[in-house]
């Protein structure tokens, strides 16, 4: 089959990490692009536009500029399954730039327990807006109707395709969305083989049709793109060297999953309260002081942890928190030669590597198949020896940490 050229268009780094995953080829890696052009000679690659904390009117000049640099190839634009950030925004930014004939939404994504029955999002058996993890402080889920939150933004009536139309396969499905008079079409999905039959359905007219979703549809499509359908398996770090993490996730999923690993003894914890150096005069040295202090264990052979996860809230501090993590991480990685670095939380990604002046990441695979959820590494294509597993703040397993540590240590 014929290996067709992707560009995906994603809200945050991790996404555009986990995207393109599943995207092996032969020669060359997916890449993952921070910042400069995009390289002809990679099939799979992704850009992060940020948007989850923009705002709708920024993210639609985001998305905008990531089509102009993901010209000529199959463009998905990957939106979170658990409709947090500016997925209106995005598509209304799509339907404009692109105007394709149609736009075919499924953000379900089963494997993380995410799927869509009626247009409408469940999370564990609980509807988006009602889950727990809907309360994030700067970009709370309000509703759980797809279709309400796209008509809301774009004006436009949505084509909602349930259950009973999905299972009927994709040759129904394709019919039945080319028949309609709707632009924007919304598929329920409640197994992985429902969204196995959109993604072909989607690729019988991939010159006009552009699909939208999060990992689990875009998983779904790669095989049809003339990629394995697999992920290629990482490597645990050689020589069982220490590894440093940067947390910077503020929900409580990863505060219970640092804390079971420290208390097995896996990870030496160091807890950063952004508000003690919100003062520029402080600030410089209070970044050397924990520095140091991270930089003495890892020396010593200990996993560290640093984080902001437990700090104190508060929305001027969100930004200053991933550059404080940076700043004391970069330190660290240069003193102790770190090999691999253990990074949560979008925004934190992005800020680590740009603070490590890292342009694109070349992804390497994931943990798919050893133990759940994922952990994607890629490695930082600007002459450096390091890599960076990167785990969603959002997914649950209490002993992730725990389990991620251990693999990458001892395979």
């Amino acid at each position: 089959m014929k290996r067709h050229k992707i560009g995906v268009i994603a809200q945050d780094l991790i996404q555009a990490v986990t995207s393109i995953e599943n995207c092996k080829e032969p020669k060359g890696k997916p890449t993952a692009i921070l910042s400069g052009q995009v390289s002809k000679n990679v099939n799979a690659v992704s850009i992060t536009t940020m948007n989850k904390m923009a705002t709708p009117k920024m993210s639609s000049v985001n998305t905008k500029k990531a089509i102009g640099k993901l010209k000529g190839r199959y463009l998905y634009l990957y939106e979170s399954q658990t409709l947090m950030g500016n997925i209106a925004s995005d598509i209304n930014a799509v339907v404009h730039e692109l105007q394709p004939e149609k736009l075919v939404v499924c953000t379900a994504w089963i494997e993380r327990n995410i799927y869509i029955k009626e247009s409408i999002s469940y999370r564990n058996g609980v509807a988006a807006h009602k889950h727990p993890m809907a309360t994030d402080a700067i970009t709370p889920v309000k509703e759980s109707n797809i279709a309400k939150i796209i008509k809301n933004a774009t004006g436009l009536n949505p084509k909602c395709i349930d259950i009973s139309d999905i299972k009927r396969g994709s040759e129904y499905i394709a019919r039945l969305i080319k028949n309609c008079h709707e632009t924007i079409i919304i598929c329920d999905a409640m197994k992985p083989a429902h969204l196995d039959s959109i993604a072909e359905a989607v690729l019988r007219h991939k010159d006009t049709w552009i699909a939208c979703g999060s990992g689990g549809l875009i998983r779904a499509m790669s095989p049809y793109l003339g990629y394995e359908d697999k992920g290629q398996a990482i490597n645990p770090t050689s020589n069982n060297k220490p590894v440093l993490l940067v947390l910077g996730t503020i929900n409580n999923v990863t505060a219970i999953q640092l804390v079971t690993a420290a208390q097995q003894g896996m990870v030496y914890p160091v807890l950063i309260e952004p508000g003690d150096l919100w003062h520029r005069d402080k600030r410089e040295y209070k970044i050397l002081h924990i520095a140091q202090e991270v930089s003495e264990q890892l020396h010593l052979g200990n996993n560290v942890a640093i984080t902001t996860t437990y700090s104190r809230y508060f929305p001027q501090f969100r930004r200053i928190a991933a550059y404080i993590l940076s700043s004391i991480a970069k330190i660290s990685i240069n003193d102790c030669n770190i090999e691999t670095i253990f990074v949560s939380g979008g925004n934190t990604s992005y800020a680590l590597c740009k603070t490590l002046d890292v342009q694109k990441l070349e992804v390497e695979g994931s943990t798919t198949g050893r133990f759940f959820p994922l952990l994607t590494s890629a490695y930082a294509n600007d002459g450096t020896a390091y890599r960076l597993c990167f785990k969603s703040g959002s997914v649950w397993d209490e002993m992730t940490i725990v389990k991620a540590l251990q693999f990458l240590r001892q395979g």
